[in-house]
């Protein structure tokens, strides 16, 4: 619930020099993610999500947001490792900035919920089959 409302609150405040923070951010992340497995995998996520988030000013929020992106981190590597969660990473980071630079905060909330939900989904797929 928390990141959907950041990124809804993030969007109007976002200036150009966010948005282009948050393309550097993805473009590095795209790059480590599309190599060998890496354990700043985890850490990539949180810098493009805390980017996106970051606009909003909800300091409280954006302290807990931040925890909680550290501390699952090796969920997040554990998903884009074993599961299908490479491309669909990918797919929905690019889709998510590209929702914010046309300033769509309700479309943004839905695929950032969207998109944790999926996570959430493949690592207890994982999970059971282990």
């Amino acid at each position: 619930m928390l990141e959907p409302d950041l990124i809804a609150r993030a969007i109007p405040r976002m200036t150009q020099e966010d948005i282009e923070k948050a393309k550097i951010e993805l473009s590095a992340y795209d790059r480590e993610i599309s190599g060998a497995a890496h354990p700043a995998w985890g850490e990539g996520n949180t810098r493009f999500h805390m980017a996106l988030y970051s606009p909003s000013g909800r300091t409280t929020a954006l302290e807990i947001v931040r925890g909680l992106l550290t501390k699952t981190a090796r969920y997040t590597r554990t998903v884009l490792t074993l599961g299908t969660g490479v491309d669909q990473a990918k797919e929905d980071h690019s889709n998510l900035l590209a929702l914010c630079s046309n300033r769509s905060p309700h479309l943004a909330a839905a695929l950032t919920r969207d998109h944790i939900e999926r996570a959430r989904d493949d690592l207890f797929r994982l999970l059971e089959q282990s």
